[in-house]
């Protein structure tokens, strides 16, 4: 689980009934938008990517669960922010999708590949 304070972002994990605090960073910006869902095909697997849009710079970072250390960014240009976000995989192809405030879908390929496992 992945709350946003301000700009805080805090990563739980439930265990036993409880949540146990993982790991916290603090962003550039207060966030917009977050989305946390396991990519590929099984929907048991864990989360291993958490995307997060943000308000004033108008960009979207992905970091790396479980540490939140920041591995990709992409700045949206323009002057509306991320509304919604979605880490999907369609037919084998992981995509982050975004949902601006003006109506528009923005949607990008994720070359997990060049992700780099936690340590």
């Amino acid at each position: 689980m992945v709350v946003a304070v301000g700009v805080t972002l805090y990563y739980f994990e439930i265990e036993a009934g409880s949540l146990k605090p993982v790991a916290h960073t603090t962003l550039p910006y207060e966030v917009s938008s977050v989305s946390v869902h396991p990519l590929g095909t099984d929907e048991r697997a864990h989360a291993t990517l958490c995307a997060v849009g943000l308000w004033t710079e108008m960009s979207v970072h992905l970091l790396r669960l479980p540490d939140l250390e920041v591995v990709g960014k992409e700045n949206l240009g323009g002057d509306v922010i991320s509304r919604s976000l979605l880490l999907v995989s369609f037919e084998g192809t992981d995509y982050l999708l975004c949902g601006m405030g003006d109506g528009h879908l923005l949607s990008f390929v994720l070359n997990t590949v060049r992700v780099p496992p936690a340590l």
